[in-house]
């Protein structure tokens, strides 16, 4: 750390001690400045004034280039909520009583100035999205609305002060309430049936299989199917796919036989069944590229897609690696990545955080959280009931 570095840490440390014993309003630049033992011209030249120490934000360039990183099909809403939810995922989690402490000191004078902030950060994600090709109105109010989301996470993260842990981390908030601006499965007003399962049955001789099952999987939720290894869960997965033959039922994809339907509703679906398919001799991108083509996409839209799954599944270091040569965790990624990166309006995902350490989890149900915001339905699969009860909205044990 530089010296620099270390007198604008010693000042900051200074001027929350003061703000905290005294008020915002109560303290000057002068005695911030006595407090960390340097002059008044030290303090300015390490912040523009009292009201930086508390809301400087470097963040503006990560969120437009995440913002312009977001698939262009998708609303423009969607994409300023997770463009911001990415950026904000690239930073560590803040020390809680310090961060908290520079938010809750606010006074109503802080306040404009947070509120200021938000309107420069506006701008910058406006640019972008028009930029883009988005209209103009829908561009503001798409980041107006984000961004007094993200503002509203923020203030309640910081009125839990002294308890630390209440309420979930600041990251929890901020994903939950981007989800409910961009339009979470709670508030989704009109539904779509995206799956329709009615008395499946499938029976294998000698063995149990799966007995007149009625399911369905509406856009905006996240269903689950909880159970033991060999419960059936997989093989309801494949008949709800059409990719084993049921011996007697009725399946729809968006109010479409899945024995009639053709290449455009298939485009329409993403699905990782057991083992992720990924051409060993190909690269994490080529295998990318060429699943986003299947799925309809044309050549500069699959480049812009597979980019943006790389890095939102943390998969950069490995995208120029061949797939034979990833460890089964990473190959598990690609294979998520493939089956999420076109943003489908169907998500079938057995098992699907098989492999995956402690942060691919996270980063898995982020990703499927955006999709459900994007009007996704979801249908998992899973033997712990606690992974999936973070963020299914239907169980059903099998």
């Amino acid at each position: 750390m530089t010296t620099a570095q270390r007198t604008g840490e010693r000042l900051e440390r200074a001027a929350m001690n003061l703000f905290e014993q005294r008020g915002y309003d109560a303290v000057s630049v002068g005695e911030v400045a006595a407090a960390a033992g340097v002059t008044e011209m030290t303090f300015f030249r390490n912040f523009a004034g009292k009201e930086a120490v508390l809301l400087d934000d470097p963040c503006d360039p990560a969120i437009a280039e995440e913002v312009g990183a977001q698939p262009r099909h998708l609303p423009p809403i969607v994409r300023v909520s997770a463009g911001i939810a990415a950026a904000w995922r690239d930073l560590p989690e803040p020390d809680s009583e310090h961060t908290r402490r520079r938010i809750a000191v606010g006074s109503p004078s802080l306040r404009v100035g947070m509120w200021r902030n938000n309107a420069q950060t506006e701008r910058v994600i406006i640019d972008r999205l028009v930029a883009d090709g988005v209209d103009p109105l829908a561009a503001t109010v798409a980041a107006s609305a984000c961004l007094a989301g993200l503002l509203a996470a923020l203030l309640d993260w910081a009125s839990f002060v002294g308890a630390a842990g209440a309420g979930g981390t600041l990251g929890d908030r901020i994903e939950r309430a981007l989800a409910i601006v961009a339009g979470s499965p709670s508030n989704c007003a009109a539904r779509t049936a995206r799956l329709e399962l009615r008395a499946v049955r499938k029976m294998y001789e000698g063995q149990d299989g799966v007995l007149g099952i009625d399911l369905t999987v509406e856009s905006g939720e996240i269903h689950a199917i909880v159970g033991l290894n060999g419960a059936g869960k997989s093989t309801l997965m494949r008949l709800a796919l059409g990719i084993t033959t049921a011996d007697a039922s009725s399946a729809d994809i968006d109010g479409v036989a899945v024995s009639a339907a053709r290449s455009t509703t298939w485009a329409g679906v993403g699905h990782l069944l057991e083992t992720p398919l990924a051409y060993p001799e190909l690269t994490v991108r080529r295998n990318l590229w060429l699943s986003a083509r299947l799925h309809g996409l044309d050549g500069p839209a699959s480049d812009a897609t597979v980019s943006a799954i790389i890095a939102e599944l943390g998969l950069d270091t490995y995208a120029s690696r061949r797939a034979g040569r990833l460890s089964l965790g990473n190959r598990q990624r690609v294979g998520l990545a493939a089956a999420l990166q076109h943003f489908p309006r169907l998500v079938v995902l057995d098992e699907p955080s098989n492999a995956l350490e402690p942060a691919g989890v996270i980063l898995l149900r982020e990703a499927i959280v955006r999709r459900v915001c994007a009007g996704a339905g979801v249908l998992i699969s899973s033997h712990h009931l606690d992974e999936v009860s973070r963020i299914a909205d239907r169980e059903a044990q099998r």
